[in-house]
């Protein structure tokens, strides 16, 4: 039993830090001039939108987890 919880626990620290990598990276594409080069304007800010959105998408479902760990860690 404690086994699971540990990785419940490590499970939510990746998505949590996935997260925010995600969201940071969409700022960075917005922001800056990170693979300016690589990446054209208009695909550039198109790109940094869908990660923007992922980013809120997996971070909702991370606070989701978190909830339902913490209700089941209460019984």
């Amino acid at each position: 039993m404690q086994n699971n919880d540990l990785f419940k626990r490590v499970y939510w620290y990746l998505g949590a830090f996935m997260s925010l990598l995600i969201f940071i990276f969409g700022i960075a594409l917005l922001a800056t001039q990170v693979l300016y080069e690589t990446i054209p304007p208009p695909n550039r800010t198109w790109i940094a939108i869908i990660f923007l959105v992922y980013s809120v998408i997996r971070g909702a479902r991370v606070i989701q987890q978190y909830k339902q760990f913490k209700s089941r860690g209460d019984e």
